[in-house]
Order: structure tokens, then C-alpha cells, then sequence
């Protein structure tokens, strides 16, 4: 599908401005081809963000980041009382 079948479909069902509108999503979907397909091998999770005038960003993050734990309280004082 090229860029002028999008935005000739688009502005049949909702004029100019969805016109623009999908040159701009399929625009944002070249842009973002190659940096998506690595972080598909590499298995992160890719999430749409929304951008000005309808392009979008990518955020990309690694899932084996998600395990990180809140570190354990120190308990090692002299008198009992937790440390600072």
C-alpha cells in the first residue's frame, strides 16, 4: 500500500483532514520500521507514544528490567534500631 492509496482512502471517508492524518501514521510507521524490528529480536516491548502534528514516537524497554525488588532495609545496629 503506498502513501497516495492511504491518503486517497482517507480523504474519502473524512476529508483533508484524515487525510493528513494517515500520511502521518504511515509516515511514523517508515520512520520507526528498523528501530522496531530490532526490538522485536531482542524482545522489548515497544510502546506508542503520540507526537506533534500526528506523527508518533516509540518508547522501547527491555522486560528483564521489570524484576528489579526495593533494596532490604539494613537492620545492623548496635541497639536494635533499624539504620537510616
Amino acid at each position: 500500500m503506498t502513501l497516495s492509496t492511504i491518503a486517497r482512502d482517507a480523504a474519502d471517508r473524512r476529508g483533508l483532514t484524515g487525510a493528513i492524518t494517515a500520511a502521518a501514521a504511515w509516515l511514523s510507521t517508515r520512520i520507526h520500521a528498523a528501530g522496531d524490528a530490532r526490538a522485536r529480536a531482542a524482545g522489548w516491548e515497544i510502546t506508542p507514544t503520540p507526537g506533534r502534528a500526528g506523527l508518533t514516537g516509540r518508547t522501547y524497554r527491555d522486560p528483564r528490567f521489570a524484576t528489579r525488588t526495593a533494596p532490604a532495609a539494613r537492620t545492623d545496629t548496635t541497639d536494635g534500631r533499624r539504620a537510616a
